[in-house]
């Protein structure tokens, strides 16, 4: 288990950031939503409150022997040449953005070239973005310490908060409808987190709920109750579809649309780009003993969700 510490500076009192969830990108695959990627990546570059996090799976690494081998864009790549070629090309796209990491993970590919390959296909990117000290592995906490000058000619912010994120690769969670509410009630229970990043199921989510707490307000010398959002976000995957592991043209076609075949049953189900987006608002208010001005609580955290609805089929 890792830990990877940021530390940002905030413009005002209430200071709105937007959190992205960069996992299952698979660069090196068939159906790899480039134009979207790319789109995602120049918002993160222009914005400067935005931030993001790795979540692994970076590449596909498809090995020789596996059905799927030979469905990417890297098809002239040597197999002994897969994990380089990922290197290079995942450290090209995100190395605009390499200065708004907020912590960098691996996935379930990255590991099994971990396995075969003897490397860290994963560690190298991130040590070639400069962000070595971020990596997490498979799984780890991400703290974003905020913090606010009160005044011209200080050295350090008077005033912070810090954003707890909890980070692992992720899970499919069974099969039935409700596993994704089930599965991140379970996961809210068990950690002290604001927010919970996951992947690797290709299903983008968002949903935030709402903890009660007391604490004690000094002004008023009582205990008072109050509301704190913890958000569970899965960041899909930057694919338009998942394709079944079996060779033959028409077995392919099977998966462009959303049917029963093998991406249904194994919870793989096709889907269009969507990666959603968590937007932070880190509210100082006037002190921990004065409520805010936008939702009465005492300075803390509140956070808006955003899923875009795109058109499934590509023009």
């Amino acid at each position: 288990m890792e830990i990877a510490a940021s530390r940002l500076d905030c413009v005002s009192t209430h200071t709105e950031w937007e959190l992205h969830h960069l996992t299952d990108l698979h660069l090196d695959e068939r159906g790899f939503a480039e134009k979207e990627l790319d789109a995602r990546i120049k918002r993160i570059k222009d914005n400067p409150c935005a931030i993001w996090a790795g979540g692994g799976d970076y590449g596909g690494l498809i090995l020789p022997g596996d059905p799927r081998s030979g469905d990417g864009w890297g098809d002239d790549v040597p197999p002994a040449r897969i994990p380089d070629y990922v290197v290079e090309v995942v450290t090209e796209k995100l190395l605009p953005i390499r200065d708004k990491c907020i912590g960098f993970g691996i996935g379930n590919h990255e590991r099994t070239v971990q396995l075969k390959f003897h490397r860290g296909v994963g560690a190298e990117i991130a040590a070639n973005l400069g962000v070595s000290h971020l990596y997490l592995g498979m799984r780890g906490w991400m703290p974003v310490t905020f913090g606010l000058r009160m005044g011209t000619g200080e050295k350090k912010p008077t005033k912070t908060m810090t954003l707890k994120v909890y980070w692992h690769h992720g899970w499919s969670a069974g099969r039935s409808k409700s596993r994704k509410v089930l599965h991140e009630e379970r996961d809210l229970g068990a950690r002290g987190a604001h927010v919970h990043l996951v992947g690797h199921d290709h299903q983008p989510w968002i949903n935030t709920w709402y903890e009660e707490d007391i604490y004690f307000a000094s002004r008023n010398r009582k205990w008072k109750i109050r509301h704190m959002p913890v958000c569970f976000m899965n960041g899909g995957s930057w694919q338009y579809g998942q394709e079944p592991p079996v060779k033959g043209k028409a077995a392919r076609k099977a998966s462009e649309v959303p049917n029963d075949s093998w991406v249904e049953s194994k919870n793989y189900r096709p889907e269009p780009p969507r990666s959603p987006v968590l937007h932070v608002l880190a509210d100082f208010g006037a002190g921990a003993d004065k409520a805010s001005s936008f939702d009465g609580r005492p300075q803390g955290f509140d956070f808006r969700e955003e899923m875009s609805s795109p058109r499934f089929y590509v023009e």
